[in-house]
């Protein structure tokens, strides 16, 4: 017998499959895409410095409502893991020395990475995603360790770091409504720092969502027991 639920999730993967078929046939056959804008924000005038890279383009013109979108789809999807209660133990084992030694040797590195992407970001290739990954990475590596010796922040400082992305963006987003503008528009002069100021917020959220995803659950709760 069919699973009803099964069903009816199929009959809604189908439906979405038809719209993003009928989505993309009837896309004209020759457009010209985001090119011309992108490469007119690289005329020098356009940008503090000069000319900028067409990655610097995008990502200072098309991607803050994309950043937007992904930072809440992490969210919900934190939510939704924490959502099954606390993560798994580590395992009782101890913590393997050839792990352990190579973690020495690349902490540090992996540390000023995610500092150089997300700052390269804001001129060239890089950015929050992909420092956040490097973030998310050294949890992982921590998790696989062992390390339960290693204390971790409370609770209650780790879901605001969860949060910390999309709530700087949504309020970056909002205050240019006050002076009658669009949502997250910015003046020229302000994109280079506009860009930074949401994008380590944002690095640190997306690493610290990963690092937790990573782990399958909520922190444990370290409560002090009476004798």
């Amino acid at each position: 017998m069919i699973d009803p639920y099964r069903a009816v999730l199929l009959s809604l993967l189908l439906v979405l499959m038809a719209i993003l078929i009928w989505g993309v046939m009837d896309l004209a056959p020759i457009a010209t895409g985001l090119g011309p804008m992108v490469f007119a924000a690289k005329e020098p005038g356009k940008e503090p410095g000069g000319e900028i890279s067409p990655v610097t383009a995008v990502l200072l013109l098309f991607r803050d409502y994309d950043t937007l979108l992904e930072l809440a789809v992490l969210l919900l999807a934190l939510v939704g893991v924490w959502s099954f209660g606390e993560a798994p133990p580590p395992s009782p084992s101890s913590p393997d020395p050839i792990l352990l030694d190579f973690l020495r040797l690349v902490l540090p590195l992996m540390a000023l990475a995610f500092f150089y992407l997300v700052w390269a970001g804001g001129s060239a290739a890089g950015g929050a995603f992909q420092g956040g990954a490097m973030l998310g990475t050294i949890g992982a590596l921590f998790r696989l360790s062992n390390l339960s010796g290693i204390p971790l922040p409370p609770e209650i400082w780790l879901r605001l770091a969860a949060a910390l992305g999309i709530a700087i963006f949504l309020t970056a987003a909002m205050i240019p409504l006050v002076g009658g503008d669009l949502l997250l528009a910015v003046s020229p002069q302000w994109m280079k720092t506009k860009i930074l100021w949401l994008e380590f917020p944002a690095a640190l959220s997306i690493g610290v969502i990963l690092a937790a995803l990573f782990a399958g659950g909520q922190p444990h709760r370290h409560t002090n027991k009476q004798p």
